[in-house]
């Protein structure tokens, strides 16, 4: 989730660039792109326009016109740019920025309803994703089996748990696409709720345990040498995290969705910590990722 605050700063560096480079195109646009997030889109349309109408014009402006030309009625424009981009040769238009332009196309084609178009498209990004990233399945299936190994019933009966009994925390979680951003609004619109987005924190408290209990063996079998006052220390870091997000609220959201992986130890940690598992029909679920740019975390969702 982005907040308020993270845009107006980001707005005042991307002006203060300008400032000091008028002809910065990346702070042109940037600052286009925050006026879009913010709903000022006329006004960012007269940023992009300058970087629009050339010979070659630049991707970051093409995908930042594409987020706003519903509001404008300019969609046919943005697709008709897009292809164009798309048809042209060179070493400015990577396998990357190539992606990113299959996936806009596609988002687009779908609105207008244009489906086997849309899906060509969200195709052909997810084959160039595909290229550079890789999901093993096997892999994470050996990882699975691990933490339903380790977190068992007669582990989780007599493991330590966190003395701070602290019920702040609430973790949103499921598939990525399943609800989770829905949920975190609507929680988040009361006022002793906090939505702190998708935070990192759990994950790196799990790359950080072996080091922590001394590096002989690797997560999860090494939460078998947890002790009461090693899962102290490590339920106190997370807190500690949360409470800088906001002091005041009752309960701070964490929608990272994959922190399904770490509910195990979530047990530990926050044994009072409320849990909310979003799910989805599952063929939704599947194409909903299929046609979302993600990242390397999520490279699975490249391949249907």
């Amino acid at each position: 989730m982005t907040e308020l605050g993270s845009l107006d700063e980001a707005l005042a560096s991307y002006r203060q660039a300008l400032s000091l480079d008028p002809q910065c195109a990346t702070a042109a646009v940037g600052e286009a792109w925050i006026l879009e997030k913010r709903g000022e889109f006329t006004q960012a349309h007269a940023l992009l326009r300058p970087f629009l109408e050339t010979e070659h014009p630049d991707v970051f402006a093409a995908v930042v016109f594409a987020a706003l030309c519903r509001p404008l009625g300019r969609c046919d424009e943005a697709i008709a740019l897009m292809e164009r981009l798309l048809a042209q040769e060179g070493p400015g238009l990577d396998d990357p920025k190539r992606a990113t332009l299959h996936y806009e196309l596609g988002r687009l084609y779908d609105k207008k309803n244009a489906f086997d178009a849309a899906f060509r498209h969200f195709a052909q990004g997810n084959e160039l994703k595909g290229q550079s990233m890789r999901f093993d399945a096997q892999e994470h299936a050996r990882y699975i089996e691990a933490l339903i190994q380790t977190y068992n019933s007669s582990f989780l009966a007599q493991a330590p748990r966190a003395r701070d009994r602290s019920q702040r925390p609430v973790f949103i979680v499921g598939m990525p696409r399943s609800g989770t951003s829905l949920v975190e609004q609507i929680l988040a619109s009361h006022p002793a709720v906090f939505g702190g987005g998708e935070l990192l924190t759990m994950h790196a408290i799990v790359k950080d345990i072996p080091g922590l209990l001394g590096g002989q063996a690797a997560y999860p079998f090494c939460v078998a040498n947890l002790t009461q006052a090693h899962v102290d220390q490590i339920a106190q870091r997370y807190l500690e995290h949360i409470m800088a997000l906001s002091p005041d609220a009752a309960r701070v959201t964490d929608k990272m969705p994959t922190n399904f992986l770490h509910l195990g130890l979530i047990n530990l940690l926050y044994p009072e910590a409320h849990v909310i598992h979003c799910m989805r029909n599952p063929l939704d679920t599947c194409l909903s990722c299929y046609f979302q740019n993600f990242g390397p975390w999520d490279a699975y969702t490249q391949d249907l």
